[in-house]
């Protein structure tokens, strides 16, 4: 599934943590992180792990785009989210000593900076100012995360798919001329739930975006057949949303 694992770059080019904690650790430490981590590199329609299964390693997404799948109640799975590179994965299992409540799918191949959950916990156990700040980090992601989805409910059907499709062109876009296609690398139904829509509502605002002469939707992704017109229409819903609500992530 994977390519032999190779030893990544140093621990003190990873922005999971601010500078000053690397510099202020130990050279022992550093080696002995090092030594147990690795780089994994899986290929497109790979897993990195599968719902249910035991947080055995904590991720630090390097390259490539990987899609987080959660099972419902019908057995269906469905895309929750899009994560992205610089995105950390399993730490929330690892502090609940509980399974994956998601599957990572990897929708490019993807490169991962891979730490066994013993390693993660002897280097929390080392440094609590490690340990301190991932969580920190952690919190501003989740804070980041909700931010985003109380904007995305702000806008119309229409708009939040416009969104989400201009997300996705930043690493599924190629330009054609004047136009653009996105290779979606979910369905329909995947882009409906992510965006907390009834199909029924994301047919009629796909064929409301195609009798716009927006894009153009198929079986393998989506067609713009004017590129500057689509960013045009996506900067300007991107300037109404309103800033995001204070944060009181310190109160909670």
């Amino acid at each position: 599934m994977s390519e032999k694992p190779q030893n990544s770059a140093s621990c003190a080019t990873c922005s999971f943590a601010p500078a000053h904690v690397w510099t202020d650790m130990p050279p022992e430490f550093m080696a002995t992180l090092a030594e147990r981590k690795t780089i994994r590199k899986l290929k497109r329609g790979t897993y990195l792990f599968h719902q249910g299964d035991a947080c055995d390693a904590v991720y630090r997404l390097l390259s490539g785009v990987l899609l987080l799948r959660k099972g419902d109640h019908d057995g269906n799975s469905l895309v929750v989210r899009m994560v992205r590179p610089g995105s950390t994965l399993g730490y929330r299992a690892l502090v609940r000593a509980e399974p994956h409540s998601v599957s990572a799918h990897c929708a490019t191949d993807v490169v991962v900076c891979h730490i066994p959950a013993r390693a993660a916990r002897w280097a929390f156990e080392q440094n609590r100012a490690l340990e301190r700040d991932f969580a920190a980090g952690m919190v501003r992601e989740i804070d980041r995360m909700e931010d985003q989805a109380l904007n995305m409910l702000t806008l119309c059907v229409r708009d939040r798919v416009l969104v989400l499709l201009h997300q996705m062109a930043e690493h599924f876009g190629h330009a054609e001329g004047e136009a653009l296609r996105i290779a979606t690398p979910i369905s329909k139904s995947d882009m409906a739930a992510m965006l907390g829509i009834a199909r029924e509502s994301m047919s009629r605002c796909i064929r409301l975006i195609e009798e716009q002469g927006l894009l153009e939707f198929h079986s393998d992704g989506v067609f713009a057949p004017s590129r500057e017109r689509f960013m045009e229409t996506v900067t300007a819903i991107l300037g109404e949303i309103q800033p995001p609500l204070p944060n009181n992530s310190a109160a909670r």
